[in-house]
């Protein structure tokens, strides 16, 4: 479930042109971020910058905002330096790609060249029409390349080259184009993907895709129209220079070739994860995440000597119109530290009722960071755990995101996880078998559902079907597939809410035909609840 919905997150609900997930710069938060007014200071940080008109230009068509705000949004991140400029080159490279994707709306081309530029352009440099000629200028300006356009177009004038030969019977070159990586850049991965698109399908049987003089032909991917190829190393390249030869047979015999490079990071050291708690002066040393509790439990640490150390409980009413309006009961208590830096402060949960999530927070006099853990009401004779390991609940769970205006029923033996990347909520069951939800910004519902599928095929995922329904009582879309290279099979419904959101909700498991994991995921399924008002 990781490996696919991670990069659904990250495709569709976000920014690139494909799924699921939330949080980071998408073309609605992003474009939100840029109504902020620009100052002289960004817009002379993006002037004296590496970064051009045509870097901006793309970024404002990715963003969907004005030019001058995506110079200032750039120009500040100049100023802030850092990672954020590293960020923004992948954002670049990422709008790079998405323009690439979109080169027959000639977005760029339109607003700078005309008609008749496009048949000097092509009749120079020798396309076969004048269509193909806009194309390539699109491409170039993408890429920041309008001098080379513009030279040429001089060139072409000064020279007055006669119109190109009538067509004759003979074989035509075909255009290989939308590359990935990108040529002659730098990427963000030593993992990239790889991609080449056809002006027709070619005939697979003469392919040649060939990475560092290695040929990976038998391991590609074909999109459903067979006119683009993809490809991701099975591990990581080294870093450096790479060069990537692609050549093939059209079906009418025209013939492709193409030909590029790009460059790999260094590789940089993996950062350790934070701590689970990371209080200064005072820390919980025997609840975690994820405990059930029973009745009366006690909340132990270490802290400042003399300090004052409060512990507050939350918990929710039980119906769920309460939880999704934010209406929370608590109760708390206090204790002193002693003066070997030891805390012990006995708690009574005997009004919460049994299955439902406490959330407790610990905070003390001495101004320490707090300490917020989401725990559950279990059993009266429960017994306290030692540690911070999670105990998988023995009754229904009902969560409720109150941020993101949806809950459900979590089914006995599911514990929650850490979700993948741009996910916001994720169970599993620890024997193969994940539930997820991904929520972000509202998008055209079919493009939604087409960006979906598109994804799942490129992850050599295979649609088994595809129907309408109904989740937390809104019109959705189901789909079912099955990997093409495990045992691994899934359900993703998607749905565009009255709050301007979009819900995917998926579930994936080794054993979906076991007749306990699917009841368990329809459940969950079920009982999902959307607050849409």
């Amino acid at each position: 479930m990781k490996r696919i919905f991670g990069t659904l997150g990250a495709s569709v609900i976000l920014a690139a042109p494909l799924v699921l997930g939330a949080p980071l710069p998408n073309r609605v938060n992003q474009g939100a971020v840029l109504t902020v007014g620009q100052t002289s200071q960004e817009m002379n940080a993006f002037s004296s910058s590496k970064y051009s008109f045509w870097d901006a230009r793309v970024l404002a068509l990715f963003w969907g905002a004005p030019v001058s705000q995506a110079k200032a949004f750039m120009g500040r991140t100049v100023l802030t330096g850092g990672q954020s400029v590293v960020d923004l080159d992948h954002k670049l490279t990422t709008a790079r790609s998405d323009a690439m994707n979109q080169t027959q709306q000639l977005r760029l081309f339109t607003e700078t060249y005309s008609f008749q530029d496009a048949e000097t352009l092509g009749r120079f440099w020798g396309e076969r029409s004048t269509w193909d000629a806009k194309l390539r200028t699109e491409r170039k300006l993408i890429l920041g390349d309008q001098q080379v356009v513009n030279d040429a177009l001089a060139q072409a004038r000064r020279t007055a080259a006669p119109p190109p030969p009538p067509p004759n019977n003979t074989p035509q070159d075909g255009q290989v184009f939308s590359l990935l990586p990108m040529p002659a850049q730098m990427t963000g991965t030593a993992r990239p993907n790889f991609q080449a698109q056809f002006s027709s399908p070619p005939d697979r049987r003469t392919l040649r895709f060939v990475v560092d003089q290695i040929d990976h032909s038998r391991e590609v991917s074909y999109s459903s129209s067979g006119q683009t190829i993809r490809w991701t190393p099975s591990s990581d390249l080294p870093p450096g220079n790479h060069v990537v030869d692609v050549s093939a047979v059209g079906q009418n015999r025209e013939t492709f070739a193409t030909h590029w490079t790009f460059t790999t990071p260094q590789a940089t050291a993996v950062k350790p994860p934070p701590p689970v708690f990371q209080p200064t002066g005072m820390s919980v040393s025997n609840l975690g995440p994820g405990n059930v509790l029973g009745s009366r439990f006690s909340v132990n640490g270490r802290g400042i000597p003399g300090s004052t150390v409060t512990v507050q409980v939350e918990y929710p009413k039980q119906d769920v119109i309460s939880q999704l309006s934010g209406v929370m009961l608590r109760f708390q208590n206090q204790g002193r530290v002693d003066s070997n830096g030891n805390f012990s402060i006995p708690m009574d949960a005997q009004e919460v009722p049994r299955g439902q999530p406490m959330i407790i927070t610990v905070m003390d006099s001495a101004n320490s960071p707090l300490v917020s853990l989401k725990t559950e009401r279990g059993a009266d004779n429960q017994i306290q755990p030692d540690s911070g390991g999670v105990t998988p609940s023995s009754s229904l769970d009902q969560f409720y995101d109150r941020q993101n205006n949806f809950g459900l029923n979590i089914q006995p033996g599911w514990v929650r996880i850490s979700p993948s990347p741009n996910m916001v909520f994720k169970v599993s069951d620890h024997q193969g078998s994940t539930f997820e939800v991904g929520v972000g910004p509202a998008r055209n519902p079919q493009q939604l559902i087409n960006d979906s599928i598109m994804e799942l095929n490129r992850q050599n995922n295979r649609v088994n079907s595809q129907t309408a329904t109904k989740i937390g009582g809104l019109s959705a879309t189901r789909i079912e597939y099955s990997s093409n290279n495990s045992n691994t099979t899934g359900i993703l419904v998607t749905c565009v809410t009255g709050r301007n959101q979009t819900f995917l909700v998926g579930a994936e498991s080794t054993h979906l035909n076991n007749s306990s994991v699917r009841r368990d995921i329809d459940a969950m399924f079920s009982s999902f609840l959307i607050n849409s008002r």
